[in-house]
């Protein structure tokens, strides 16, 4: 359909603002084992699209799912991505994970979309609906000067949603489809593998993939709109993408008080100090020449999308000398992305008392042993019981819901 002709003359100066106003789980049955719609969520969407991403557990073999409104199948997709976490919990094996962009166009004013499993044998069954709005934005005139900030006070205003999108896509790759430079992926892209993060792109600026840097984006939003002080930190940074998304973020909201932290040893990650941190004996991480990235590049990379200033604060050096002294008073946003126990409890023992109640912790690696070792330590050692939920089936995270550990 083209919108431009179906709104009429002035049809290309309007966008169509979409909201999703709730999402609802269908509970499990004979059929169902457990299921789970991770995006969207409730709130604003980009206007042309929004993610469908979730998993399903089922009890018969699945041949696809379905994507229903008002009686009509618009979208369909199957299972092909792999959901450890959910396998670790339900003791499945075959891909229990999807991910389908639906379109809105043709949806109604007021719209309902089911999410029905489609069993091999015929059988059908629905396993949530996500709910929403849409109408068409009224057109802007040349006389009015927009004098409010981008973000329209709320924080969510369309402006700032698409120029995050679209950040969002260019750090990932997801925009050109770069193709990978890791030792198992033969030089494919693949967009599954990039949405989670499982290959390392050759020209793109973060490997952590599309659902990570949404998750990253959503804490970032978070702490904003909801006033929780604090810097953000990325202990870990390769190419500096997650950090150039914060940067972006804080640049779209119109907040000029937060700073980055961009803490890297800027020369690859530290040989295993097994004697002290037996948990990291035989790690190779140290050999892959990949994850060595200078300084001087990711300052680059931070100019390329004109977010370079005084409020980008490099922190570098192995973190056991840089993060004890470094000049950070409180943090909204700790996010972790140092593999090894070594690197992950350094970070945790020299930063997470400054994350006040409110604030996000990530943890990137979580599904590493050895990082995960860590973050089990620490939050047993402090008694921390915020649950920790999953991002992708190989990052984690957690809100800070406990006073102050020291």
């Amino acid at each position: 359909m083209d919108m431009a002709a179906a709104l009429g003359e002035e049809g290309r100066d309007r966008r169509m603002e979409v909201e999703i106003s709730g999402v609802t789980l269908r509970p499990s049955n004979d059929l169902i084992t457990a299921a789970n719609l991770e995006y969207p969520r409730k709130g604003p969407v980009d206007g042309c699209a929004f993610q469908v991403y979730g998993w399903v557990v089922c009890k018969a073999p699945v041949a696809r799912l379905e994507f229903v409104h008002e009686q009509s199948v618009v979208a369909r997709c199957e299972l092909t991505l792999s959901r450890p976490d959910v396998d670790k919990v339900y003791g499945s094996s075959s891909p229990v994970g999807f991910w389908k962009a639906i379109g809105t166009v043709g949806l109604a004013p007021v719209f309902t979309l089911e999410v029905r499993v489609v069993f091999e044998d015929g059988r059908r069954d629905v396993i949530a609906e996500i709910r929403g709005t849409q109408q068409v934005s009224p057109s802007l005139t040349p006389s009015i000067r927009v004098q409010e900030p981008a973000y329209q006070g709320s924080g969510r205003g369309r402006l700032v949603q698409r120029y995050l999108n679209l950040l969002e896509a260019s750090l990932t790759g997801m925009l050109v489809e770069d193709a990978p430079c890791d030792f198992w992926s033969d030089g494919k892209f693949d967009p599954n593998n990039r949405l989670l993060g499982r290959d390392w792109p050759s020209l793109s600026f973060s490997m952590i993939g599309s659902v990570r840097m949404r998750n990253l984006r959503y804490a970032c939003e978070t702490v904003i709109l909801d006033g929780v002080k604090g810097d953000f930190v990325e202990t870990g940074v390769w190419r500096g993408g997650a950090c150039i998304l914060m940067r972006g973020i804080l640049e779209a909201y119109g907040d000029g008080a937060r700073r980055v932290f961009v803490a890297d040893s800027f020369a690859g990650l530290p040989p295993p100090d097994p004697e002290k941190f037996p948990a990291d004996a035989g790690d190779q991480h140290h050999t892959h020449s990949q994850l060595k990235v200078s300084r001087a590049d990711v300052e680059d990379n931070f100019r390329r999308f004109g977010l370079l200033d005084e409020r980008v604060v490099f922190l570098e050096g192995w973190f056991k000398d840089t993060l004890p002294a470094a000049p950070i008073d409180r943090l909204a946003v700790l996010r972790l992305d140092g593999d090894m126990y070594e690197s992950t409890i350094e970070a945790l023992d020299a930063l997470y008392h400054k994350v006040p109640y409110g604030g996000f912790v990530i943890v990137d690696d979580y599904q590493i042993p050895a990082c995960a070792k860590a973050v089990h330590d620490f939050r047993e050692r402090y008694a921390i019981t915020s649950p920790i939920l999953p991002i992708d089936g190989w990052g984690t995270y957690w809100r800070i819901d406990h006073a102050p550990i020291r």
